[in-house]
C-alpha cells in the first residue's frame, strides 16, 4: 500500500493525528470531575465533525462492553462501535472512521458484512481496529472463556482470514478452520477501498507482532517515557520487516490537558485527577489489565497497582499538561522518537479541549512541518451527511 495511497492513515508523510475513545464515559480518565465525557449522540457527532473538519486522520472509538463503576462510573455508559462507526461515518467527510472490535464478540460473517456495508456508506474511509480479548469480565459476558494469549491471536489470525476472504472471494467457499466451520460462503457487496479497509492491532507482544506483520496496516504502541517509546517503535519495525519485508505505520497514544497558563492546567489536573480521580475503578481497571494484558512487564505492572494516578488519568499513557506550545513540544518528542502519529484523548471538557488543541496547538505543529495545513475536500466523501 505504497505510492498512489490517498488514504488518511496510510499516506507518506504528515504526523497522523486520531481523535480516540470519547463514546464511553470518561475517555480514557477515570474521573468523577464534573465536565468529564458522557457520550450522548449528539456530543459524539459535534465531536467527530469537529475532528474531521480539523483535517484528523481518524476517529477511533473504545470497545467496552462493561464499565467498571467506582464514583465515575467509568465506561459505565458507551456506543457499541460498529453501529457507532456507521453513524458517524454518515456525517462525516474525510476522515478515518474506525470500529473496534474483540474478535471473539462477532462472528466474522456478521463483522465483515458491516464492515463492507459501513465502507460504503463512509465512501471508502471505514477502519478495523482489531483486539484479541484481554479483558476477562467482559469477555465472560459472551460465554466461553478467555483462551490463553497465543490462542488469541490464533483465533485472530483465522478470523480475519475468514473476513478477507469474505471481501476478495467471488466464488462460494467453505471454512474448516480451528475456531470457525462455514460452507457456502459467499459475500457482496465488496469494499470500496482496495485491497480492503484499513486493519489496526496493539501489538506489544512478540505474538502480537507476528499478527501485526502478518495482517495490519497500523500498529498502536504505548509508553510512558519517550525512550521507551524510541525502542517499542523501533522493535515493530524490526519484526514487521523481519517477518514481512515491509514497513507500517506506527501510531503512538497520549492524553492531553491544555490551559493557557501551565498553572492552570497543573490546577485542572489536580482537581480531575487528585481530587476526583476514581480510585476504585482504577483499581479494578488496572487489576485486570495487568493480569491479563501482555503490554508491560511485571515491574510496570507492579508499578501502575502501587501508583494508580496513571491509570486514571489516561490508561498508562503519555500525558501532556500544559500550554498549547507545551502540548506541541511534547507532540514534537513523540513524533522524534519515531511515531507516525497519535491518537488523542482529553481528561475533561473535550470540546472545548479539543478546540483549543485545534486553534492553538494545530498551527504549531504546521510551523514546526509536522503537518501541512488541512484543506477540506471539495467533494464530500459522507453518504447521507
Amino acid at each position: 500500500m505504497t505510492g498512489g495511497e490517498t488514504r488518511p492513515l496510510l499516506k507518506d508523510g504528515g504526523f497522523k493525528l486520531a481523535l480516540f475513545a470519547f463514546n464511553n464515559t470518561g475517555g480514557l480518565s477515570m474521573t468523577a470531575a464534573e465536565g468529564r465525557i458522557v457520550p450522548t449522540w449528539d456530543n459524539q457527532v459535534r465531536l467527530a465533525q469537529m475532528a474531521d473538519r480539523a483535517g484528523f486522520e481518524a476517529v477511533i472509538p473504545g470497545a467496552r462492553w462493561k464499565g467498571y463503576g467506582g464514583a465515575s462510573d467509568y465506561a459505565g455508559t458507551g456506543f457499541e462501535t460498529l453501529s457507532w462507526a456507521a453513524g458517524i461515518a454518515s456525517v462525516t467527510s474525510q476522515t478515518t472512521v474506525v470500529a473496534t472490535v474483540q474478535v471473539d464478540t462477532i462472528h466474522p460473517v456478521l463483522a465483515a458484512k458491516q464492515a463492507v456495508t459501513i465502507d460504503h456508506i463512509s465512501g471508502g474511509r471505514f477502519g478495523f481496529n482489531l483486539v484479541a480479548g484481554w479483558n476477562q469480565s467482559e469477555m465472560a459476558l459472551f460465554g466461553p472463556a478467555l483462551v490463553d494469549h497465543e490462542s488469541r491471536y490464533d483465533r485472530c489470525d483465522e478470523w480475519l482470514d475468514f473476513v478477507e476472504r469474505m471481501w476478495r472471494e467471488d466464488e462460494e467457499f467453505d471454512v474448516t478452520g480451528r475456531f470457525y466451520k462455514a460452507s457456502g460462503v459467499l459475500s457482496k457487496p465488496k469494499p470500496l477501498q482496495r485491497p480492503r479497509p484499513v486493519i489496526i492491532n496493539a501489538a506489544a507482544s512478540g505474538r502480537g507482532q507476528r499478527f501485526v506483520a502478518e495482517h495490519a496496516d497500523v500498529c498502536f504502541t504505548t509508553a510512558e517515557r519517550t525512550d521507551d517509546i524510541r525502542a517499542k517503535v523501533a522493535e515493530i519495525r524490526q519484526a514487521v520487516f523481519d517477518h514481512a519485508g515491509r514497513s507500517i505505520k506506527v501510531l503512538g497514544c497520549l492524553t492531553v490537558l491544555c490551559q493557557d497558563t501551565e498553572a492552570e492546567a497543573r490546577r485542572y489536573w489536580d482537581y480531575c485527577i487528585k481530587e476526583k480521580g476514581d480510585r476504585e475503578a482504577g483499581l479494578r481497571w488496572a487489576q485486570s489489565f495487568t493480569q491479563n494484558s501482555k503490554t508491560y512487564d511485571e515491574a510496570t505492572n507492579q508499578r501502575i497497582l502501587a501508583s494508580l494516578d496513571g491509570a486514571i488519568a489516561g490508561l498508562q499513557t503519555p500525558q501532556a499538561v500544559g500550554t498549547p506550545e507545551q502540548v506541541a513540544a511534547k507532540i514534537i518528542e513523540m513524533s522524534e522518537a519515531g511515531l507516525d502519529g497519535i491518537t488523542i484523548s482529553f481528561i475533561a471538557d473535550w470540546e472545548s479541549e479539543l478546540e483549543r488543541f485545534v486553534s492553538h496547538v494545530l498551527p504549531l505543529l504546521e510551523q514546526a512541518g509536522l503537518r501541512d495545513p488541512f484543506v477540506a475536500p471539495a467533494i464530500s466523501g459522507a453518504r447521507g451527511a
